[in-house]
């Protein structure tokens, strides 16, 4: 689906007297050592660091990381292969030859999407699966252009972040392709310039931004090491060593005992898991082990992904996070039930594609996780203490109703880059159907729009004159920001929740969500807000309506909102005198730059009171005439 996205920007810019205020707050939350490292990190990226190719030896093969079976040839290489690159939802570039610092509507993220070179891996992957020599010809022809007109130091296609997933993109899809002509004859080129981005790597490592950027940089040094070492220099190889050592180790400080990345996006849980988990396998394929606890870790990780998969099969996109990116969630899934014998992620999995289990294992695997007997999960309600998400679901069918509160800080202090103010935010499915749906992120870019994705308003929960309960700002960063405590929490029933984010108002306000399990498709939502009772407070409640809501009937208090299919959700509020309920036009990002119309329910109320208590009953019924 295009791009739907208005010509008008949603919020206002904010106010150029607050920024030093806000840039001071935001400095506060840094670790010792972050600011100087950062300006030590932009310095090496452009004058520091090796410069000059190492001395590598030519005649000496690549191990194979996996199995790297093709299950198919991926869209993204026939795409590639006819001179068609797409990435972000942006409008795609038709070249045989692409331009590699040139991006439509200046995006700097299509741009490291470009210097990725995720495209290589899938034109390995159509060559594993076809043999069909174009694919290595035209991915010899694609890394020729790009060593040749990408010298060391050329942004961004040396920035660590696209260094990194390009040396891991290199290393897989090399060890398949190193045998095909096109890539034996571009090796002299080819493995001089990738010695160059690992020792390039090294000395710019993003250990300033920490997060899963750093975790990205140390995986790619872990990956370097495992697969070029014995065409190295020496002395290089060696201190890839000490960096495969240090990414076990990170990825046990990021990943939270409850399995859910640091930084509390679907998105990036999903990615460093595929990162790991793919780690894991090459460890195991070449003989090596892991650290105790590593394996323990990743398992935890797909238990967090599992647990938060919706009835229709998603993940809700909680922070900064995009559907389907970078993977497939349910995919993940079923490569990680065939490893570790898992029945309940692959029922959970359901009918997703087999071909990365196939990438990984081969038909082995394929046949192994066929063979698997599926069984749903033995338990139906899940408290993440340490991210703070608490999902309470009816069952694991396509029918299931499904409730997420989000009750977990916005990201760790030292790296908040990708928090949305979303503090008690809820997320709802009726039988099966997106009701309340968290909006995602659309864009990465500065403005409005970005500010619009991140903020309180956005979200299902409650704003307070107009603050974000976090005060994110800017495109990447956040000043003070809420903290949540869970008060209660009933396994299958109900939980509750307080923030403080608007305590820092001049007449604090606390914010308690209560939200109650009363049968089928029926919650109870109780917002208490305690106040000092000294200022008039103007209160806004958002329920992000699903895209798929047809029609939307008010009444006083009451909203009636058509699912289709023959289904209502009946929205019932009670409060104090002064309620005024509206229906006013929402966005939903359906993945980058892709974002569709949805209406949203607003409640507001204007109150001087010590304590304001609103209870929302939401049901989902048959409407008049449907089964």
């Amino acid at each position: 689906m295009p791009s739907l996205r208005p010509a008008a920007a949603p919020r206002a810019a904010r106010a150029w007297w607050r920024l030093p205020g806000l840039y001071w707050r935001t400095l506060q939350h840094l670790a010792p050592g972050q600011v100087t490292g950062r300006l030590a990190r932009l310095w090496r990226m452009r004058w520091g660091g090796a410069f000059r190719p190492p001395r590598v030896r030519l005649n000496v093969g690549l191990r194979r990381p996996f199995v790297q079976a093709g299950a198919g040839v991926p869209a993204e290489a026939e795409a590639v292969l006819q001179g068609r690159f797409a990435f972000i939802g942006l409008p795609p570039v038709e070249a045989a030859l692409p331009d590699w610092r040139q991006a439509p509507e200046q995006s700097l993220l299509w741009l490291f999407n470009l210097h990725y070179h995720g495209w290589l891996v899938a034109l390995a992957q159509a060559y594993a699966a076809t043999s069909q020599p174009a694919f290595a010809a035209r991915a010899a022809e694609l890394l020729l252009d790009w060593v040749r007109r990408n010298p060391p130091g050329r942004q961004p296609a040396w920035h660590p972040y696209p260094m990194s997933r390009r040396i891991v993109a290199w290393c897989q899809a090399l060890a398949v392709l190193q045998d095909t002509l096109p890539i034996r004859t571009a090796m002299p080129e080819l493995l001089p310039s990738l010695a160059l981005q690992v020792a390039r790597l090294l000395e710019t490592q993003e250990t300033d931004l920490r997060g899963n950027h750093y975790m990205a940089n140390l995986h790619a040094l872990t990956w370097a090491e495992a697969m070029l070492a014995p065409i190295l220099p020496p002395e290089l190889a060696g201190r890839l060593r000490a960096c495969a050592v240090r990414y076990w180790d990170e990825l046990l400080a990021q990943v939270l005992p409850d399995g859910g990345h640091e930084e509390r996006s679907t998105s990036y849980t999903v990615g460093v898991l595929q990162d790991a988990f793919e780690t894991l396998v090459m460890a195991e394929r070449a003989g090596w082990g892991v650290p105790d606890g590593v394996q323990e870790r990743l398992v935890a990780m797909f238990d967090h992904v599992m647990s938060l998969v919706t009835p229709d099969g998603a993940l809700p996109l909680l922070n900064d996070a995009v559907a389907g990116y970078p993977m497939d969630a349910r995919a993940l899934l079923l490569a990680g039930a065939a490893y570790f014998a898992r029945g309940d992620w692959k029922w959970v999995a359901g009918e997703a594609d087999v071909a990365y289990t196939i990438w990984l294992f081969g038909e082995e695997g394929a046949a192994t996780l066929a063979a698997l007997p599926a069984a749903p999960p033995g338990q139906t309600s899940f408290a993440h203490a340490a991210s703070g998400y608490h999902v309470i679901r009816s069952g694991w069918g396509p029918d299931a109703d499904y409730m997420l509160l989000d009750a977990g800080l916005p990201g760790p202090h030292h790296q908040l880059g990708h928090a949305h103010a979303d503090t008690l935010a809820v997320v709802l499915h009726a039988r099966g159907r997106a009701l309340l749906v968290d909006p995602g992120v659309g864009d990465y870019r500065p403005g409005p729009w970005r500010d619009h994705f991140r903020g309180t308003a956005s979200h299902n929960t409650v704003t307070v004159d107009g603050e974000d309960s976090s005060e994110v700002w800017h495109a990447f960063r956040t000043a003070r920001f809420a903290r949540a405590v869970v008060s209660a929490w009933v396994p299958d029933d109900c939980v509750a929740a307080s923030h403080d984010g608007y305590r820092r108002l001049r007449d604090p306000v606390t914010h308690a969500r209560l939200v109650d399990v009363l049968g089928n498709a029926c919650w109870a939502l109780t917002d208490r807000l305690l106040a000092g009772g000294e200022v008039e407070h103007h209160y806004l409640w958002t329920f992000q309506l699903a895209p798929d809501a047809e029609r939307v009937v008010l009444a006083d208090l009451t909203a009636r909102v058509d699912l289709g299919d023959g289904l209502v959700a009946v929205f019932a509020f009670e409060g104090p005198e002064g309620l005024s309920l509206a229906t006013e036009p929402g966005w939903v990002a359906l993945g980058w730059h892709t974002w569709r119309p949805a209406p949203a329910l607003k409640l507001r109320l204007a109150s001087a009171e010590a304590e304001v208590v609103v209870r929302l009953v939401l049901r989902v019924e048959a409407a008049e005439g449907g089964p």
